[in-house]
Order: structure tokens, then sequence, then C-alpha cells
């Protein structure tokens, strides 16, 4: 491949920044996560840095049900309705809205314990969430190679969520993590361990990232680290 098909989106939220990732190849246009609700024109304008509108979208991928990565899918659904919705078998009643989010789950049966100053976002997602339902049109699993940018293949890394999926460009040796892993002033981490459904099983999620040949890695949350040792490091974070 003589050029790099993948490129690091930015959606500015307070003093940090979403990151969802679109993939090109050709007329073939995939984005990886959606970003807030009602953010629709902020991600826009970062596609049409990239030459490409809404409308030209061949699929959307979603790595995980969080409301900042289906935000804004039913609005680019409804503005392009050939796109395919595409998750993993597991995320597809949460993104469907047949099942509520797992966090509002973990909220009732105390597995997340909210803070006096999240109750806001949580009202906010019991509120909002049921508004994002969107069909999903193909369903991924684990081992899966998309057929664009010479192969992209599905890594199932639940723990997050217990669906959760990352994603692999063999020919860059890059990874496409969601919530899997974090970065935070260029230190990489693990998923947030309170946001986590499964810390243990996310964990186990690492160790099985750490074994694929790493140049580089895009976070949703923290964006961009490249460089050697990466394997080292996501395996020194799965203990």
């Amino acid at each position: 491949m003589t050029h790099d098909p993948i490129h690091l989106l930015t959606l500015p939220r307070g003093t940090n920044a979403l990151h969802p990732t679109l993939i090109l190849d050709g007329d073939v246009a995939l984005l990886v996560d959606t970003g807030l609700p009602n953010t629709l024109d902020q991600l826009s304008a970062e596609l049409a840095r990239f030459g490409v509108t809404p409308d030209h979208l061949t699929a959307v991928l979603i790595t995980h049900h969080d409301i900042d990565h289906i935000g804004n899918l039913k609005a680019l659904k409804t503005l392009n309705p050939q796109m395919s919705v595409i998750t993993s078998e597991g995320e597809v009643d949460f993104v469907e809205g047949k099942v509520q989010a797992q966090k509002l789950q973990d909220i009732a049966s105390g597995a997340l314990v909210i803070a006096e100053d999240q109750k806001a976002w949580a009202e906010t997602l019991t509120r909002v969430f049921p508004t994002l339902s969107t069909p999903v049109d193909d369903v991924v699993q684990d081992g899966d190679v998309l057929t664009i940018a010479d192969g992209i293949e599905v890594i199932a890394t639940p723990g997050h969520t217990l669906g959760h999926i990352s994603l692999y460009h063999h020919a860059t040796q890059t990874l496409i993590t969601g919530d899997a892993l974090n970065l935070n002033q260029g230190q990489l981490n693990g998923p947030n361990p309170r946001m986590t459904h499964d810390l243990e099983l996310a964990k186990a999620s690492l160790k099985k990232l750490a074994a694929y040949p790493i140049q580089r890695i895009l976070c949703f949350h923290g964006g961009l680290i490249e460089g050697k040792n990466l394997q080292q490091l996501l395996d020194k974070l799965s203990q």
C-alpha cells in the first residue's frame, strides 16, 4: 500500500477531544464511531478535511454503544440511508435500543456508583440513550476481515462493554481500539476502571491485542500514539 488510508478525526469536547477514525479506500469511506449527540456539524467539518461528506460514507462501524460513540449515528443514517451500520453481535441490541445501555444497567445494579458531579451525566444518559436507537445492517465477529484498505481485521475486545470490538490494519500495523485503551498526556492506559463493565475481561483483551505487531494505536480518548515497544506496553497494562 503506497498511501495511508487511516485518518484520525478530532472532535473537541471541553478541554479534551473525541477521536473517531475515518478509513478511505477509493470510493469506500468507513467511519469508526461517531461522537456525541448533536455534534453532526462538528463531525461533518472533520470529514470535509478529507473530502468526505456524510452522504459519501459507505459504512459506520460502532466499537460499542456508549453515547459518545453512537451519538451521531442516527443522524448520519437519516442523511444517508444507504450507509451500512456495522457492529458486533454483542452490541446490536444496545445500538438498536432493544436493551438498556450497559452503563445504565450497571448504575441500576450498583456496579457503577455515580458521584455527585456525575448525576447530571447519568440523567442525560437515561434521557437521551433511547432516542439514539438505529437499526444495524451488518454484524461482525472476532477474526472477520473487512474488505477495505487491504483488509481490516475485527478483534473482539470485551471488557469495557461485553460486545466491544477493536480493529487492526495489517498493512500499517495500526490498532483502532475504541475505549479498550486510553491515551492521557502521552501515557497509554487501559480502559477507565470505573466505567468498565468487567475489568478482568478488559485486561485479557489487552493481552490479546499485545500479540499483534503494532506501530501505532488510535484511542478514541486521547488520539494517536506511535513508536516502538507498544506491544510491551500493552502486555504490561494487561497484568
